[in-house]
């Protein structure tokens, strides 16, 4: 079986150097690029499609949500874990939600990180342990959230839900009026 084929992307290139040179110390793993921020890392991907990108998500240029949106779409087949100092649940979740299958924090031990690059490979998630709490936590703060809404949409008239499909669909004041109201401009 050929090696796992890894691309590194931190803005960090001290980070990223010493992150790709404890995955070639694994003999099932090679790094076929590294890059610097999230604009480089979907460059980098296209050229190499790798099997997984190990991401971080405080970038510049392109941060890692948008980087992972990016190749998700270009790239269905490469497999996308964060590797990132962001313990909070926000992130996580969104990381999840743009298409990422693991969520690493960079004090892992290489080791770790090597059995998260495998795990992703095969089409697990890899996610620690420590870190379930925290998305079970913004799993809830978001199920929340959409009951508060859909409540509140439950109180709209039929309307306010005209004047709202309206505003969804990038309609003037002006043009709202004239939706709503039949007049014609003139």
């Amino acid at each position: 079986m050929p090696p796992l084929r890894v691309v590194v992307v931190d803005d960090k290139e001290g980070i990223a150097r010493n992150i790709s040179d404890c995955l070639e110390m694994e003999p099932d793993i090679t790094v076929v690029g590294v890059a610097l921020n999230g604009r480089e890392g979907v460059e980098t991907v296209r050229e190499t499609l790798p099997d997984v990108t190990l991401m971080d998500l405080e970038m510049p240029e392109m941060g890692g949500i948008e980087a992972i949106h990016l190749i998700r779409s270009e790239a269905p087949l490469v497999k996308i874990s964060v590797l990132t100092v962001v313990e909070e649940g926000r992130s996580l979740f969104e990381a999840l939600q743009a298409g990422a299958s693991g969520y690493l924090l960079k004090k892992a031990t290489p080791d770790e990180i090597a059995d998260a690059v495998r795990a992703v490979a095969r089409g697990e998630s890899a996610i620690p342990t420590a870190l379930v709490q925290t998305m079970c936590q913004e799993f809830d703060r978001v199920a929340r959230q959409t009951n508060d809404l859909q409540r509140l949409y439950d109180l709209l008239t039929p309307a306010e839900m005209r004047v709202l499909r309206c505003i969804g669909e990038g309609m003037t004041t002006t043009q709202i009026a004239q939706t709503l109201f039949n007049v014609s401009s003139g």
